[in-house]
Order: C-alpha cells, then structure tokens, then sequence
C-alpha cells in the first residue's frame, strides 16, 4: 500500500493560504489602481510583473511533493505580493507628496503672477471642478491654462489653515513611504499582508477630505503640467 505523506494536510492548508492572500491582494491593487487612474497616474509595470509571478509560484505549489518545497514556493508567492504593494504604495504616495511640496510651497516654487495677464473671462461660470473648466475655456492653452490655475489659488483657495493641512499631509505621506520602507527590510513579514496598503488607501482618503472643502482635490492631477510650464519661464 503506498504510503501518504504526513505534510499533505499541511501542504493543502498552505495552498489555501496562499489562494487566499492572493484573492486579498487582488482586491487591494484594484483599490489601488483605481486611486492612479483617478490622479492620471502611470501605474508602475513592476507590479503588475510580480503579481504575475506570484500566480507563477501558486501554480508550482501543486506540482511540489516536499513540504519544504512547497513552504519555498509560499515564500517567493510572499515575496512577489509585498514587493508589487510597496511599489505601487510607495509611487503613489510620493507622487502625491511631491504634488502637495509644490503647493505648499507656490510662492518660492512658482513665479508670481500679475492676476491682469488672466483674462477675467476665464473665470465666468466655473463649475466645482474648476481646474476642468480654466481648461475648457484656456481653450487647452497650457500657458494659459497654467497662469489662471495658480491666480485663482493664490486669490481665492491659498490660506494659512489650507497650509497647515498641507503640512501635516506631507508628513503623514512621508511617515508612511517611511514605514514601508523599513517593514520591506524586516525579516518578519506582518501578519496582516494588506497593513499598510489599507493605510495608504487611508491615507488617500485623508488627502481627499481635507482638500475636498478648498477644492484644491482637483488641482493636485494637474500639478505636474502647470509646473513645467510655469518654471520654464525661468529656465
């Protein structure tokens, strides 16, 4: 009669783990792809890379015999998830930190503006996504377009209480990219695998609430552009 291997039960525990956690991490890049499609973010192809190697090392988990080369191939499934989480955490959560720097500190980053070189015609019937509508009526004019987004800042969003929910934002992000980092480095692996993608996912929504009021939430996706073309000028 032949002979079952004691680590069966074991070994089918693990695959339901791993399945498991694969499904939660899923789940969880959504969120988070969601969160980069909203910014206009590219979403880094590492990650996609590793979590496409993760079902690489779930697959091997069942042409494995031994219970230690089933156990290695949990490691490396593992080892692929945490690294596509940090990635895309630590991209998105810099991006937006950086975005938020360049605000918090308009006055020395961008060039002021005569609020005479916007036309006041720009600014007639702007619905509550304004930064949609200066570029509907800048005509896609990106010089334009530029000027009125940091005028219209400067004028009516830019205060002190706006300064320091920025502030505090940027800490909160770089505390955070902080985290992870150090958590990557740890030989311990969390118990909860999603920690701190649901904290960067908190985080987000901590960005959102505090600048959803000022309507600067819709400034931030258009950062990028009106830098460039505000300190070319410069150059």
């Amino acid at each position: 009669m032949q002979q079952v291997s004691k680590g069966v039960g074991c070994q089918e525990d693990i695959r339901k783990e791993c399945a498991d956690t694969i499904v939660e991490f899923g789940y969880q890049f959504q969120t988070l792809q969601k969160i980069y499609d909203e910014f206009g973010l590219y979403y880094p192809s590492e990650c996609h890379t590793n979590y496409r190697d993760a079902w690489f090392h779930y697959r091997k988990l069942y042409n494995k015999k031994e219970d230690i080369s089933v156990l290695n191939e949990k490691y490396g499934l593992e080892e692929h998830l945490l690294r596509a989480a940090k990635d895309a955490q630590i991209n998105l959560l810099q991006q937006i930190g950086q975005w938020l720097e360049i605000w918090y500190h308009c006055e020395d980053m961008l060039p002021a503006q005569d609020g005479k070189q916007v036309e006041e015609a720009l600014f007639e019937g702007m619905s509550e996504n304004w930064v949609m509508s200066l570029w509907k009526a800048s005509g896609n004019n990106e010089k334009i377009f530029s000027n009125a987004c940091v005028y219209w800042y400067r004028e009516h969003i830019q205060s002190i209480e706006l300064n320091m929910k920025l502030q505090n934002l940027i800490h909160s992000l770089k505390n955070l990219v902080l985290d992870i980092r150090l958590g990557g480095i740890n030989i311990f692996r969390p118990i909860d695998h999603v920690k701190y993608i649901k904290q960067s996912i908190m985080v987000y929504e901590e960005v959102c609430c505090s600048l959803q009021e000022s309507g600067m939430i819709y400034l931030l996706s258009a950062t990028t552009l009106i830098y460039r073309n505000l300190n070319s000028v410069k150059e």
